[in-house]
């Protein structure tokens, strides 16, 4: 191979979004190395938050079954959604419960997907911008702070569920012209899955489903058996843990039961600003013993109907709350005071501007997208106007609106991209025309 063919090559790999992906997967990486390099440097100040998940995944480990989210808690258990405790347990099934290699092993996986979202992330910035913007926002996504902290802070689902959401979001881009029902059938799997990751990404499948039928009638394509294949396929996917479910608790729980509680923690009234922690059961005996009397089950219906109740004869708190938690997910403001990692690191201030900032330039992107596209960018102003509103009812933190980061970051990158091509073009408007002088 001569060195002009290999000059070639190295320019056509720093065009696509493999150079970003290692980049984005290397620095993880490191950081997780320097992190916890040491065994038992993981007991300490940057140890990985997994509450719930983490103690089912272990019962799993034990033999014991979907269990026990909570310390005191025996039976079955719909308090997280299946996909990421079946992780942890299968990494303690293969370490023999090494509690430090099952860490890191997860850890290295929520890396690994949130660098490969700079993949879906390339795609989308493509369809609704150009190469450039693609891979302006898959190089944003590398460095983007929550991209690079959430993998190594949560040993939970927001790095899969990033991907995930990422990848559906561009796929729902490219379908509409996919004559067989297969693509559809697999479209409706991948979400299934995904709901088994994250059940809160569910508000946006009618949504996006709804925009592909409409699109494929717009232009006189059937559309009605690919439809029905990806719902086919997606009923199929959840039907396994919703029976799993309903043998457990005798009655219809879908993927997971714990929204009632969800709901009472920020709608209760003891409620400060956006939601208070001191009613959940980990930190509360009364609530503890009322949960073990009661059952799960029963306990979420209680808490849900104490909060519905609350919010119907509290209205003017409830909107304010709801307003509360409307500027912490785009602020971040909520995340400073309860994130170990951003006091650790003493970057409050700092965290809250560069939030901010993001979510002005993701909003100014989003309307732009929309004059420009309007309709056929459904896709994307979806992300950011609806999948939030659970986080404006429960709690706003930036760990669950991290789903729709990959989206952000695209918005943000169109948003300086238009702005840049705006100051080039009045420069060179306001730049006078050169005159040959001829002598």
């Amino acid at each position: 191979m001569t060195p002009a063919t290999l000059r070639h090559r190295f320019a056509a790999a720093l065009r696509t979004p493999t150079l970003p992906f290692v980049v984005a997967f290397s620095l993880r990486m490191f950081l997780l190395w320097v992190i916890h390099r040491e065994r038992d440097a993981h007991q300490f100040l940057f140890f990985p938050t997994s509450y719930e998940t983490w103690n089912v995944a272990w019962s799993m480990a034990q033999g014991n079954g979907f269990s026990s989210p909570l310390a005191g808690m025996q039976g079955p258990t719909a308090w997280v959604a299946p996909v990421y405790s079946w992780m942890i347990a299968m990494g303690l099934k293969l370490s023999h419960n090494d509690s430090y290699a099952v860490m890191v092993f997860c850890l290295s996986l929520n890396s690994l997907m949130s660098a490969l979202t700079c993949w879906p992330i390339y795609g989308i910035g493509e369809k609704i911008g150009s190469h450039e913007i693609g891979l302006a926002s898959a190089w944003t996504w590398v460095f983007l702070p929550t991209a690079v902290m959430f993998p190594l802070e949560w040993l939970w689902d927001p790095s899969f569920s990033a991907f995930f959401l990422a990848v559906l979001i561009y796929w729902t881009l490219d379908l509409p012209e996919a004559q067989s029902v297969l693509p559809w059938a697999a479209y409706g799997a991948l979400w299934g899955v995904t709901l088994l990751m994250n059940p809160a990404l569910g508000a946006l499948f009618p949504f996006l489903l709804f925009w592909l039928a409409q699109h494929r009638w717009r232009v006189h394509l059937p559309w009605v058996r690919q439809g029905a294949a990806a719902i086919l396929l997606f009923v199929l996917i959840l039907t396994p843990w919703t029976v799993r479910n309903y043998l457990a608790f005798g009655k219809l729980v879908p993927i997971k039961d714990n929204f009632g509680l969800e709901l009472w923690i920020g709608n209760n009234p003891d409620v400060k600003r956006s939601t208070t922690l001191d009613h959940h059961p980990v930190g509360n005996h009364p609530e503890m013993q009322k949960l073990l009397l009661l059952g799960e089950a029963r306990y979420m219906e209680v808490k849900q109907r104490e909060a519905v109740e609350f919010i119907e004869t509290h209205p003017r708190f409830f909107l304010k709350s709801v307003l509360d938690r409307f500027v912490d997910t785009w602020t971040g403001m909520g995340d400073v005071p309860l994130d170990r990692w951003v006091g650790a690191l003493r970057i409050g201030t700092a965290y809250i501007w560069f939030t901010s900032s993001l979510s002005l330039l993701s909003f100014a992107g989003l309307f732009l997208t929309w004059r420009s596209f309007g309709w056929e960018a459904g896709p994307i102003w979806f992300a950011p106007l609806i999948f939030p509103i659970t986080c404006y009812l429960t709690r706003g933190d930036l760990r669950h609106r991290h789903p729709i980061d990959p989206v952000l970051a695209v918005l943000a990158v169109c948003a300086l991209a238009r702005a840049g091509s705006f100051v080039l073009r009045r420069n060179l408007a306001q730049t006078p025309s050169s005159t040959l002088q001829v002598n």
